[in-house]
């Protein structure tokens, strides 16, 4: 018998034959496995999470010199509520070593970080007491909550 005929014309034997539809969710239809898009969509679902989660982080960890817990006398001290900071400005000496100590009240996590200073109090739950120790330089600087678009804050040094 005649190989040609066995397997049909040479570089056509992996092609479906007229009159019937390929079969779906097989390798010899030419396409992709059912199995093989459920595990690309939970790669990519799971990239996007990765992508989505990573822009959340900035300012989880904390940055600078920070530490846990009530600051003492003498210290500025800032109250993050929900979308705000009491005081929004901070009036400091320029040049010297400032302590500020940050309080959520809010039922929001947050965080207090000065990207200009490198300084970040890392993620502070409701309840949570940290303070946090800088050199401001003179003239004003920003501070926010990296979570919270539009949670802004000034220091402002002379």
């Amino acid at each position: 018998m005649n190989t040609q005929h066995k397997a049909g014309i040479e570089g056509q034997a992996d092609l479906p034959r007229a009159g019937r539809p390929p079969r779906i969710g097989q390798r010899e239809s030419g396409g992709i496995q059912m199995s093989h898009w459920k595990t690309l969509l939970t790669i990519g679902v799971a990239v996007g999470l990765v992508v989505v989660l990573a822009g959340c982080q900035q300012g989880e960890k904390a940055a600078g010199n920070v530490r846990t817990g009530p600051a003492g006398s003498g210290a500025v001290r800032v109250l993050m509520e929900d979308n705000t900071f009491q005081p929004q400005v901070l009036k400091v000496p320029a040049g010297s070593p400032v302590t500020v100590e940050v309080r959520n009240a809010g039922d929001k996590s947050h965080n207090l970080t000065i990207e200009g200073l490198h300084v970040s109090t890392g993620a502070m739950h409701h309840g949570d007491v940290k303070t946090v120790t800088f050199t401001a330089p003179k003239g004003a600087t920003e501070f926010s909550c990296t979570w919270h678009r539009g949670m802004v804050g000034r220091i402002v040094a002379t």
